[in-house]
């Protein structure tokens, strides 16, 4: 073998390890160390296969557009509505709208009958995709066959615009239930540009690859295939921040708006009650309001942790990526809330009519599809841009036949 051919062959290997590396944190660097002894204990812990199996639906699908951008908007939206519908202040409003009907005739009680019909049809729509998601998804998990891409990416979007529309149409344009289901969609397309230009740029090995494999390999997972054992592909640099986390942030986020900030007007639409998200300062009417964001149900969060300990659980995240993962989110949740209040207010002193549908920063009772194509555009964009500028690959890492390597690539 030549000189020359000796020094390609050293350039390519030095090459290969440089790329092989994280640029932050950096590997067996000081912060590296501490977050993979704080991570061990979920690494190294087993919590059987009747544990496992939902945590596997908890730990990937906040991430999995299928689950993310169709079947949880509707579940926000189904919750919303029930919400609305079935809190004290709204049972005792529909009893008064009904009586009021029952003495006067005025058809109000046809309104609330078909109000109802409408949340229930809805709520059946929800179920029955959750139920055939389910069943594709232990599908998945059992069969030899690996492959997950059902839908390429103009379907994709086409699915989520259509369930948008469906929702609105379904409970009603003036529904704040479907309303926050489209404010998660925007919510979730616009916090995933920063965490995905994060992991580009940070470029950290999942530790499924970067901790000690010859010890993950002891430890028993009832589905592999779901792990990062063997992950290939530009999944392998992805691990700061999480997605996922961050999915499981954004859904807790607008669940806690969900079930603390509707209730039915007299009309039997779904607006914002006095002691949600929203505060009426002009007593009762519609165009002044101030967005509080006083979110008292604590309990919500355990979707983000479930889905962080997930994540953590199989190998695909370290604890300062699920950490970072839930904070973008949440920030950004609260800067919007913020940022549309103070246009909100704005627009009420000034005798502008805040509650128009094609505002671009309009408070989350009031997001339609309109917000979600705005969002998609801008992500579509950026996911272009993203996908032009990612680090070159190690050629270890290079994809093999999806069928033979990870369910989730």
């Amino acid at each position: 073998m030549s000189s020359s051919t000796k020094d390609n062959d050293n350039n390519n290997n030095g090459r290969q390890q440089r790329l092989d590396r994280s640029y932050f944190p950096v590997d067996d660097g000081y912060l590296d160390k501490i977050d993979k002894q704080f991570s061990a204990f979920v690494f190294t812990c087993a919590v059987g296969p009747f544990i496992e199996l939902p945590l596997s639906v908890f730990g990937t699908c906040f991430g999995n557009p299928l689950t993310a951008l169709v079947l949880y908007p509707m579940i926000i939206a189904t919750v919303a509505d029930y919400c609305a519908n079935h809190n004290d202040t709204t049972q005792s409003n529909y009893l008064q709208r009904t009586n009021t009907s029952q003495t006067s005739g005025d058809g109000d009680g046809d309104g609330d009958d078909s109000h109802y019909w409408r949340g229930t049809l809805f709520t059946a729509l929800t179920g029955t995709y959750g139920i055939v998601y389910l069943w594709y998804w232990f599908y998945l998990l059992f069969s030899p066959n690996h492959s997950s891409n059902v839908v390429g990416k103009r379907g994709l979007i086409i699915l989520i615009l259509s369930v948008q529309i469906v929702t609105h149409v379904v409970l009603g344009p003036a529904s704040t239930a479907a309303a926050l289901g489209s404010y998660y969609v925007c919510l979730h397309l616009l916090a995933q540009i920063p965490v995905l230009h994060l992991k580009s740029r940070t470029h950290r090995k999942r530790p499924g690859l970067s901790y000690s494999s010859t010890e993950l390999h002891k430890v028993t997972r009832y589905f592999p295939d779901i792990s990062y054992l063997t992950a290939t592909g530009y999944t392998v640099f992805e691990s700061f921040p999480s997605g996922d986390a961050a999915g499981g942030m954004i859904f807790s986020c607008v669940l806690a708006l969900a079930v603390t900030s509707t209730s039915s007007n007299n009309s039997g639409n779904t607006t914002p009650s006095s002691s949600s998200i929203l505060d009426d300062n002009n007593e009762g009417s519609s165009t002044n309001t101030t967005i509080t964001f006083i979110a008292t149900t604590y309990w919500v969060y355990i979707f983000a942790i479930t889905a962080s300990f997930g994540r953590m659980y199989y190998w695909a995240h370290h604890l300062l990526d699920v950490i970072v993962g839930c904070l973008i989110p949440y920030c950004l949740n609260k800067m919007y809330i913020t940022v549309s209040s103070a246009a909100a207010s704005s627009s009420s002193s000034s005798s502008v009519n805040s509650s128009s549908s094609y505002s671009t920063i309009t408070p989350p009772h009031q997001f339609t599809p309109y917000h979600v194509l705005v969002c998609m555009i801008l992500f579509v964009i950026f996911h272009s841009y993203h996908s032009k500028t990612k680090p070159t690959l190690p050629d270890k890492y290079r994809f093999r036949k999806i069928a033979e390597s990870n369910i989730l690539q």
